[in-house]
């Protein structure tokens, strides 16, 4: 199908972001497809300082810490607020995206880590380096970071008695997947890294990585068919040198940012572009969204919304701009209500997604949570009676076809609206025109073509 060019932006800043306002999409539709693309990827040149200002000031109201007794665990209702703010109000949609996307890949958890303030600072790592030159480089990072270090166990790997979840999941989930090692490999790599500590075992808010050489295993070892006195680094060089790699991380942001179940030519080609590269993100992100695939049928609205997706989507697409701790605090019960739990990946690997986003359950909460964001009592967000009225939109069937296109675009059938046009005259005539507005929001919210990414 033939799309206009602001259904494909907003294609575009639904899958590199968060969904879009109807200002912020004019912006962007103004610079055409590819412009929009570079500036989403050219993020760093984008002033956000404002946004900066205003998270410090949220930290800076409320307690550093719940528990004063353990200051290093720190505040985690706050720091989940920080970063559910900042997906909001960011005006680099793509940072925060992939800044989610390594959190998914590179997973720890406050539970599993138990401090907030050292997930925070994983937090920003994955925000640095969100779209790597080198993800080799970054590897070796999170390889050092404190929160993975513990989350792993790898701060317990010692010569002699080598804890192997680190290297495992480096290898399985990270790096390579399954199939492409054998258990000695394991085995091997969780001998290299051993001596990998952090320098307290108070996990203060400043504790940083260590490398205890009594506790390195120095002896030959064997890994992946290479051997030698190997240390951690040498086991991420090798495994960037396996042919596995390329198509394994290229398969998950394909999968993040354009369509299930991709062709293997499909693969191999963007796996060439990233090896080319030099294993460099900004590049095949880059060429993901520029390519035929990414503004194909196949890839329009056929990925399920996760829970946050639809979330800070409603908010943004509503203009609402939130700093207040105690209402994130109630959003973020929503968005467990939903099926997912900010700094909380129910395991190693992440959440599974999909349609595993969707039941009965996590679909009345969606609902509910659209009625939340469209009542007017909350302050919180734009008034879609308003913003009928400010567009002089004074007839329901031009506001249906200003509200379907914002929020669903050609999803929007006759049918669709046929059945959008029957809602709004089947109410009171005495009901305000403004209301039913709120309502008409609602219900577009709540149906199935808005679940669709």
């Amino acid at each position: 199908m033939v799309r206009s060019e602001g259904h494909l932006v907003a294609h575009l800043l639904r899958r590199a972001g968060f969904g879009v306002g109807a200002e912020e999409l004019a912006t962007y539709t103004a610079l055409g497809f590819e412009g929009a693309v570079d500036k989403l990827i050219n993020f760093e040149q984008v002033d956000d300082s404002d946004l900066e200002k205003n998270l410090l000031a949220m930290r800076e109201a409320n307690p550093i810490s719940t528990h004063p007794e353990f200051p290093e665990w720190g505040n985690r209702e706050v720091e989940v607020a920080v970063w559910l703010a900042r997906m909001l109000s960011t005006k680099r949609p793509l940072q925060e995206k992939m800044s989610l996307f390594w959190h998914g890949h590179f997973c720890s958890s406050v539970p599993g880590v138990h401090s907030s303030n050292l997930i925070c600072r994983q937090n920003e790592l994955f925000r640095n380096n969100a779209l790597t030159p080198n993800v080799k480089e970054l590897t070796k990072l999170v390889a050092r970071d404190p929160a993975m270090l513990v989350y792993l166990d790898n701060r317990t790997n010692m010569k002699g008695r080598p804890n192997e979840n680190w290297a495992r999941e480096l290898i399985e989930l990270f790096t390579l997947g399954i199939g492409s090692y054998s258990e000695n490999d394991v085995k091997e790599a969780a001998r290299a890294f051993t001596g990998w500590q952090l320098s307290s075992l108070r996990l203060s808010k400043d504790v940083q990585f260590f490398f205890n050489s009594k506790q390195h295993d120095e002896g030959q070892k064997t890994f992946l068919g290479v051997s030698g006195n190997l240390n951690g680094d040498d086991i991420i060089e090798i495994i960037f040198k396996q042919p596995a790699h390329p198509k394994f991380i290229v398969r998950k942001l394909f999968r993040f940012f354009v369509y299930d179940n991709p062709e293997e030519a499909t693969i191999t080609r963007f796996a060439d572009i990233y090896t080319k590269s030099g294993f460099n993100i900004k590049e095949l992100v880059r060429q993901l969204l520029l390519s035929s695939e990414f503004r194909s049928d196949r890839a329009y609205k056929t990925l399920i919304k996760s829970p946050l997706e639809y979330v800070i989507g409603v908010l943004r697409t509503l203009s609402a701009r939130v700093y207040d701790v105690q209402v994130w605090k109630t959003f973020n019960w929503a968005l467990e209500a939903m099926g997912q739990v900010v700094y909380d990946p129910p395991n190693v690997a992440g959440w599974a997604g999909g349609t595993t986003w969707i039941n009965s359950s996590t679909y009345l909460s969606r609902a509910n949570f659209a009625k939340t964001a469209v009542n007017i009592a909350s302050g919180m967000t734009i008034d879609p009676g308003e913003t009928a009225i400010t567009r002089r939109l004074l007839i329901p069937d031009a506001a249906i076809d200003y509200f379907a296109d914002l929020l669903v675009q050609d999803s929007a059938t006759p049918y669709y609206k046929k059945t959008l046009h029957q809602m709004i005259y089947a109410q009171p005539g005495a009901q305000p025109y403004k209301a039913k507005m709120r309502m008409l929001v609602h219900t577009i919210m709540s149906s199935p073509a808005y679940q669709m990414n």
